[in-house]
């Protein structure tokens, strides 16, 4: 959808991949101590994917234009399926020099849902 002063747009998918990973990375005090976890998901089925977009604008002047916009997603699963998570920690201090690697795995039915949503403002000066 595009206007005089808008734009939008908005998408759906019922064939979202069904392996997803989500990276997650902790950093505490510095270089002392770093902790980085992963876990992977691979569900027996595809999930739903939607995704929105919205933007608009304002012409204050006519060099100068101010505008907002907002961003959604949305993603479902649900189902039979494993996940596998990894997990990496190293511990650094004058005292202590220590690494660890951790792996699980299960194979869980459940439902797995994620949802983002993030907006802002947006400034154009012409001259």
């Amino acid at each position: 959808m595009n206007g005089g002063n808008y734009k939008g747009l908005l998408i759906y998918s019922p064939l979202a991949s069904p392996q997803v990973i989500n990276p997650q990375t902790l950093i505490k005090d510095g270089s002392i101590s770093y902790k980085q976890n992963t876990i992977e998901w691979d569900f027996a089925k595809t999930g739903s994917f939607l995704e929105g977009y919205f933007e608009y604008d304002v012409p204050l002047l006519k060099e100068l234009q101010l505008g907002l916009w907002t961003r959604g997603t949305w993603m479902n699963f649900a189902g039979s399926g494993s996940w596998d998570t990894s997990e990496y920690l190293v511990l650094r201090t004058n005292y202590v020099n220590y690494d660890n690697y951790i792996q699980t795995s299960a194979t869980p039915n459940g439902t797995l849902n994620t949802r983002n949503l993030g907006g802002g403002v947006t400034a154009s000066l012409s001259f």
